[in-house]
């Protein structure tokens, strides 16, 4: 796959060369995608390469600089170290000279392998079919203490076009939601559920209702992807029945102020339209189709009607 890897903790990358047709054009589109990732914290600024990796990226970097200065310019701020493994754990080392890829050239298996070791992010060029797509397959055998041999795959981020990006960075955002507390999953709000707002109430909110989290958890999933979406129109094309109160219930202002909260943009607004958790529980929002803003208000057993 002509493959760079990076992992989301340590931050590293590696990269034999590419035979692609057009590198400049594949290292543009790149930088876009790993700037993605960066942005999302997926990853940092750091490659790791072999020697010859190193310097086809450095021909490539030089020649992009004439038709992309930005791409060149963040391209050629990002590490680059040799070999693959140097300044990796011994324990990862140790692991990686015990495996053996079943169906790649050892040039091509090991940056990949290190993937599936080490749960890092590939990044290659697409010069086939079998590698343009956002996670790889890695099969590989591996020696086990005991001396026997153990056949094996896991599955791999990969990245070669900047599309590939935002399926990766969703994938990392629901992993960190699955294992997300009331806690960090307030505190990661913005990267969890980057198309969303929260009024500030919503703190207290989650931390009271703990119990449902994983329940809450998947409506704000969907309500973010909605949002995301939103290119236009009066309201998002909603994956999840949202609805507003029944006019009887907006008519009487007791029942109306009962749904009014602290907006995240300063003062206070009404939280009408909601989506049903389950269990008798709801997320209460606001939508403003002028600036397309989706805010949750609260998060808590159904509102008095």
């Amino acid at each position: 796959p002509r493959s760079i890897t990076s992992r989301p903790s340590e931050r590293h990358a590696s990269m034999p060369p590419s035979d692609a047709p057009d590198l400049p054009g594949w290292l543009s589109d790149l930088a876009g995608g790993v700037a993605v990732l960066v942005t999302a914290e997926v990853t940092e600024r750091a490659l790791r390469m072999s020697g010859q990796g190193v310097n086809a990226w450095f021909v490539a970097c030089q020649t992009l600089r004439q038709k992309d200065r930005d791409s060149h310019v963040f391209l050629s701020r990002l590490a680059a170290k040799v070999p693959v493994t140097d300044g990796v754990r011994p324990a990862t080392v140790d692991r990686l000279l015990s495996c053996e890829s079943l169906r790649l050239s050892s040039e091509d298996g090991e940056p990949l392998l290190l993937c599936a070791i080490e749960d890092w992010i590939a990044v290659g060029c697409p010069s086939a079919a079998e590698w343009d797509r956002s996670r790889l397959r890695v099969d590989f055998r591996e020696l086990l203490p005991d001396g026997t041999f153990e056949e094996a795959d896991e599955v791999v981020d990969n990245l070669t076009r900047s599309s590939h990006a935002d399926a990766i960075a969703e994938r990392h955002r629901e992993s960190r939601r699955a294992s997300s507390s009331p806690e960090s999953l307030w505190s990661e709000r913005e990267k969890l559920f980057p198309s969303l707002l929260f009024g500030p109430e919503v703190e207290g909110h989650l931390q009271s209702h703990s119990a449902l989290l994983p329940k809450i958890v998947r409506k704000l999933v969907s309500l973010d992807a909605a949002s995301r979406e939103w290119t236009g129109g009066p309201a998002p094309t909603w994956k999840t029945k949202v609805t507003p109160e029944a006019d009887n219930v907006m008519e009487y202002p007791i029942l109306r102020d009962a749904r009014v909260f602290r907006s995240v943009l300063g003062g206070h607004e009404l939280f009408e339209w909601h989506a049903r958790v389950g269990g008798g529980f709801r997320i209460h929002l606001r939508f403003e189709a002028a600036d397309r803003i989706v805010e949750i208000g609260y998060v808590g057993p159904k509102l008095p009607t």
